[in-house]
């Protein structure tokens, strides 16, 4: 805190003014705040824990977590190994060694593709079973938003993510074109600092920048192509292909730009200048395989096919009877947005050279694989590394394996941090606050006066319906349910991960054809909490329990972090996108048109404040609608933290004081606690990447929330017109 500043004029820095010096930012981080700063702690718990003797009393899954990690320490058993893990499963997923549009190993200009056999749906299936990349189309399984008991399969644009430990950290950097990850019908309460500042910016300082990483990025991918060539043949030699190496990286710069572009192009084309359209999530396809080969086909010229999609659904459930599909089914394609970007797609990929189709899957599987090998590819990629990233350094290996370790064994690490002592304390506590929040909230729906009764009724119906996990799943406390096979040896690193990957892989799709029931699918080891829109449900992981959020003391500081928690997860199933689904997960209209209308128009208030708030080290605005959702769960449950701490009194009795703050009300308390979860530190790489994220920065979550509170003005007796109670009217929903 820095008390030196009056709490009317700047609650942030009032709250955060010393945190930097307090808490300075390591140099692997580019922001640092107390998610970031907590979640390293737990890492470093998860290491300890890792690194100890096995016991006779462990269950095996918690045996295979630290067999894992020691593997993933064995860098000379990866050196020993060379390449051949690639290789291997480049044969698996029906590929080369290298690409066959690298002609080093005759004298012609192209290569020979007369009778070229490469069948790359069947390679894509492949991919998406062993390794869950999406590489050119997007394929999941889904909740059907409309029904949630069934579960769909989804086809849209890629998800660029990767469920390789660490390589959607690694690789966001990769390439300036690559596709945003898109979102799920979920939210988080603290994005992840996975970002990449996207926006148009034409100056020559900007162009400059991208030119040297695409330079530095196409000298990467060469130094990779040449040490598998090398590998797979050492009588090559590949300096004197070095025309062939530049023209292949640059064919999979250009398609994969090509992908992006029609990704863009279908994104944009789901814009419209309606705010109230873009608010609505009820534009959802819904088609059978053959359905969409011939929406595909009318992208094609006249009487012409590209077949794809059968082919491609027969090849993903193949081996996996109980998931076979029946083409007459229907799938999902998310949005319409999509259909435009498979058709972009399939008439692009009908004109491309198959050679360039596979060296362009070839090497997003390679780049996928590669950097869990040799030191020489890591030394090759660490140099690039240097030319793009803002961050000044790299975390340990100990915590890279813990985090690999955490990741892809998560339950089985949690077992650590699990305990009887939690389910018989502390739960229960926090399920009392929750209903505490959750009564704060139906008053709150109760005295509102631009909601019709039908509506509240319903909006009552669903706050009383809403599910909650706390904690983590009991059943890792039962041994015998822990146990599962895993696969694992100290001295294969990349196929522990990958075998781990292609089972959970397995799952997921067999799971399309049973009924969808709520589970736990958030590590507890995930200083985070999550609302999800279809399961009308809150998970709050065991590791947001510690300081600065919960274990504070005192109730009114509880109430303060973890209380405005709990409510902002519970008003996201009330926000711009949550109020869209029904109390059993549904996405359908339940509220009167009268009152859709009434909230739209309390929406925009909050659309134009957070839109002036300017962030200098990225020398623009926040986007207010991007935002909206989080700013509306900031301020309601802010709100409603508030109302729950004055009924705990009513029901508990009056706190002591906090030692060292006698002169503080515990209202005052309240108000400080939750400043201070949100103090923070950022390089401007990290603010300009805030611009393209749906949280806003900590500095102005505290100030929009506290700016629209009378309950904080009035704590803090801010007078009318002071920076933290303006006189313009405050902006307010719930």
């Amino acid at each position: 805190m820095d008390l030196s500043v009056n709490p009317c004029d700047d609650f942030y820095q009032y709250a955060c003014g010393n945190w930097e010096d307090e808490h300075p930012r390591p140099d692997a981080y580019v922001s640092f705040d107390w998610f970031s700063e907590r979640q390293a702690k737990i890492l470093r718990n998860i290491r300890q824990y890792l690194q100890a003797n096995d016991s006779m009393l462990d269950p095996k899954p918690v045996t295979n977590a630290r067999v894992m990690y020691r593997a993933c320490m064995n860098l000379s058993a990866m050196d020993r190994l060379g390449y051949e893990p690639v290789f291997k499963y480049l044969k698996h997923l029906h590929l080369p060694p290298y690409p066959s549009i690298l002609n080093v190993t005759n004298t012609t200009n192209e290569p020979n593709f007369d009778g070229y056999g490469f069948d790359w749906i069947r390679s894509l299936a492949k991919i998406k079973r062993m390794l869950g990349m999406d590489v050119f189309i997007g394929f999941d399984v889904y909740p059907d938003p409309q029904h949630r008991d069934y579960n769909r399969l989804v086809l849209g644009t890629p998800e660029s993510g990767s469920d390789l430990p660490f390589n959607n950290i690694i690789l966001k950097h990769l390439l300036r074109g690559r596709m945003r990850q898109k979102n799920q019908v979920s939210d988080k309460y603290d994005a992840e600092d996975e970002a990449i500042d996207e926006n148009e910016d034409n100056s020559s300082e900007s162009k400059d920048e991208e030119r040297h990483s695409l330079k530095a990025y196409k000298k990467f991918m060469i130094g990779v192509m040449k040490l598998l060539v090398n590998h797979t043949d050492p009588d090559i030699k590949v300096e004197s292909f070095n025309d062939d190496f530049e023209k292949a990286a640059s064919i999979t710069i250009q398609v994969s730009e090509s992908i992006s572009k029609f990704n863009q192009e279908a994104e944009n084309a789901s814009k419209s200048a309606n705010v109230e359209d873009r608010l609505n999530l009820q534009d959802i396809v819904y088609c059978t395989a053959r359905d969409l080969q011939n929406i595909t086909d009318t992208h094609l010229a006249a009487n012409t096919s590209f077949l794809v999609w059968e082919k491609l659904l027969d090849s993903v459930f193949e081996g996996i009877p109980e998931a076979q599909l029946n083409l007459q089914e229907e799938i999902i394609l998310t949005s319409s947005s999509d259909i435009l970007y498979l058709k972009l797609l399939v008439g692009y990929l009908a004109i491309t050279p198959l050679s360039h189709i596979e060296l362009y899957i070839w090497w997003n599987v390679v780049e996928e694989l590669i950097l869990h090998t040799t030191v020489e590819v890591r030394r090759l990629y660490y140099e690039y590394y240097k030319t793009i990233s803002t961050a000044d350094g790299f975390s340990s290996r100990t915590l890279y394996c813990t985090g690999t370790v955490n990741r892809l064994l998560g339950m089985a690490v949690s077992y650590a941090i699990s305990n009887n002592n939690f389910t018989q304390h502390t739960k229960p506590k926090v399920q009392d606050m929750l209903g505490h929040i959750r009564t704060a909230f139906e008053g709150l729906v109760r005295d509102t006066t631009w909601m019709d009764w039908p509506t509240k009724r319903s909006t009552l119906q669903k706050t009383a319906a809403m599910r909650s996990l706390i904690g983590f799943p009991e059943w890792i406390l039962d041994q015998q349910r822990l146990e599962q096979h895993y696969n694992v040896n100290e001295s294969t690193h990349l196929e522990n991960m990958l075998g781990e990957i292609q089972r959970k892989n397995i799952i997921k799709l067999r799971r399309w054809r049973q009924k969808h029931e709520l589970s736990w699918e958030t590590l507890p080891t995930n200083v985070n909490a999550f609302h999800t829109f279809q399961e009308n449900a809150i998970t709050i992981p065991i590791a947001i329990l510690q300081y600065p959020f919960y274990h504070l003391g005192l109730e009114a500081l509880n109430y303060g972090a973890l209380g405005t928690i709990l409510g902002h997860e519970l008003t996201h199933g009330f926000d711009d996108s949550g109020r869209q689904f029904d109390q059993h997960g549904n996405l359908k209209q339940w509220w009167t048109n009268q009152t859709i209308k009434e909230y739209i128009n309390r929406t925009m208030c909050f659309v134009s404040q957070y839109s002036q708030y300017y962030i200098p080290e990225a020398d623009d605005y926040i986007d207010g609608l991007l935002t909206l959702g989080e700013n509306i769960a900031d301020n309601g449950g802010l709100r409603e933290a508030f109302r729950a701490y004055q009924l705990y009194k009513k029901s508990s009795g009056k706190e002591a004081y906090l030692p060292g703050f006698e002169d503080f009300t515990h209202e005052q308390l309240f108000f400080i606690s939750f400043g201070n979860i949100w103090c923070e530190s950022h390089t401007q790489a990290a603010a300009k990447a805030y611009l393209e994220d749906s949280h806003c920065p900590g500095k102005f979550r505290l100030k929009g929330v506290l700016t629209n509170s009378p309950e904080f003005s009035q704590t803090f007796g801010c007078k009318t017109g002071t920076a933290m109670n303006p006189a313009a009217d405050k902006c307010r929903i719930w």
